[in-house]
């Protein structure tokens, strides 16, 4: 409730302008054009939700970055088991892996075998396909 309520608040405070954002040359440096919104087609709350945080935002120019952002459609572990992945996705990892990318203080490597594979769930099969298609976007 608290959450809310701050959220709600700030709101008074009106449109934050993030120069991170805008219209420029491809360059080192040059501000973001583009923002991709991973989305479940069955969660169009959660996209609405989006849309009202970024109306909230304001790029260099004073557009809100919901102007400049693409839903892009989740890939749904729950409707596409047969999502084609071979040679996309490498769907087993090591525990040395996982702590190289998330470490944890409490795992000590001396106590743990770090190449236990580990088999990725299909939910995180469906997020690495949605990644992938996004990256296809941009390089298209």
């Amino acid at each position: 409730m608290a959450y809310r309520l701050a959220l709600r608040a700030r709101r008074l405070l009106g449109r934050q302008r993030c120069g991170a954002f805008g219209d420029s040359p491809i360059q080192v440096g040059a501000p973001i054009g583009q923002v991709y919104v991973i989305n479940l087609d069955r969660q169009p709350d959660r996209w609405r939700r989006m849309v009202d945080e970024l109306d909230n935002v304001l790029d260099s120019s004073g557009m809100p970055l919901s102007h400049r952002t693409t839903r892009v459609s989740a890939v749904d572990a729950s409707e596409h088991h047969g999502y084609p992945r071979q040679g996309l996705v490498e769907s087993t990892y090591t525990l040395g892996d996982q702590l190289f990318v998330d470490p944890h203080p409490l795992a000590l490597a001396d106590r743990l075998n770090l190449d236990e594979p580990i088999d990725m769930s299909p939910q995180e099969i469906a997020v690495a396909c949605s990644h992938i298609d996004v990256w296809r976007k941009i390089e298209s």
